[in-house]
């Protein structure tokens, strides 16, 4: 483990990478998170203060490091704020089926949004479908991964299109006839 913390890089601001382990500014927390396959993780190691954390989800999303952070912070004694978690609001099922159809991302992908009782479910060509949750009427996000989904209505009402909004970047898709 020794070795395996040595920086072998330096990397932005004071940050360094050894053999596969993150170095942080303090120069003895090793740390490594990642995503994959709807997965993701975070571990670190404070070997001085004989501190490990790990934190493995069914989702991928950059929260998991968020949450494994702050676990560190407390475990080391430290006032920390929760991690925010996103509030489902009621959407009348009537509202719900508005969202029903098509919409394209592009020429080679669509979104195919369905309604399955009172949940919308939305899949992405060469996805799978996965259930998006309401916290506005027209706002809904995944717990899968960090993304939200925006519906755009017209001045009378009708769906126009869908907005994906992930890892800082918005993607219209107009909904298809």
């Amino acid at each position: 483990f020794q070795l395996a913390g040595e920086p072998r890089e330096k990397i932005l601001d004071g940050l360094g990478i050894g053999l596969a382990w993150h170095l942080a500014r303090d120069g003895s927390t090793r740390w490594h998170n990642g995503q994959t396959g709807g997965y993701s993780s975070y571990v670190a190691s404070l070997p001085q203060q004989q501190v490990a954390v790990a934190v493995l989800c069914n989702t991928a999303t950059d929260l998991t490091t968020i949450l494994g952070e702050k676990v560190a912070q407390t475990a080391l004694g430290m006032e920390v704020d929760p991690p925010k978690v996103r509030e489902v609001v009621d959407v009348p099922v009537e509202t719900l089926e508005k969202y029903v159809g098509s919409y394209s991302l592009n020429f080679f992908m669509k979104f195919t949004v369905t309604l399955d009782g009172d949940r919308l479910n939305v899949k992405l060509t060469g996805q799978d479908a996965f259930p998006i949750y309401p916290s506005s009427p027209t706002e809904f996000f995944y717990r899968i991964v960090d993304a939200q989904i925006t519906f755009v209505l017209d001045d009378k009402g009708e769906v126009t299109k869908l907005i994906l909004h992930q890892n800082g970047v918005e993607q219209e898709a107009p909904r298809q006839k």
